[in-house]
């Protein structure tokens, strides 16, 4: 995690800081991939009820 920031530790953050904003980059991300996942399921949802009801 540390060392895929490694560039950042040149301005002066600390390893603590680097490990503090690497954990909250990967929450972030992972609740992205949730959120997408979400987005996916109600899509394929929509697609099927849109074969499924009449048009209004």
């Amino acid at each position: 995690m540390v060392e895929r920031a490694a560039g950042m530790g040149a301005g002066g953050a600390s390893r603590a800081e680097l490990d503090v904003a690497c954990t909250a980059y990967d929450e972030a991300t992972e609740r992205l991939r949730e959120l997408v996942d979400t987005v996916v399921i109600l899509a394929e949802t929509r697609v099927r009820a849109d074969s499924i009801c009449e048009p209004r």
